[in-house]
């Protein structure tokens, strides 16, 4: 998830994408992931080999990113 400004212009950042590259590059297995999502509301994030991206855009936000792996246990 990458948090920025209200007026950064792309989105998913360019960081969020590299990350989310990395994390497919050093992966040796698809990601697993539940995937009943509504994808018709762009809200829901963005996609880059199976890893999904949520882009905020705050008035008065610094830039923040973070990684949230989720599963059982």
């Amino acid at each position: 998830m990458g948090r920025h400004h209200e007026g950064k212009l792309d989105s998913p950042s360019g960081t969020s994408l590299r990350t989310a590259e990395l994390m497919h590059a050093a992966r040796s297995e698809p990601w697993a992931r539940k995937d009943d999502a509504d994808k018709s509301e762009p809200a829901r994030g963005h996609e880059v080999d199976g890893i999904s991206i949520h882009s905020l855009r705050l008035p008065g936000s610094v830039a923040h990113q973070e990684v949230i792996l989720g599963g059982l246990g």
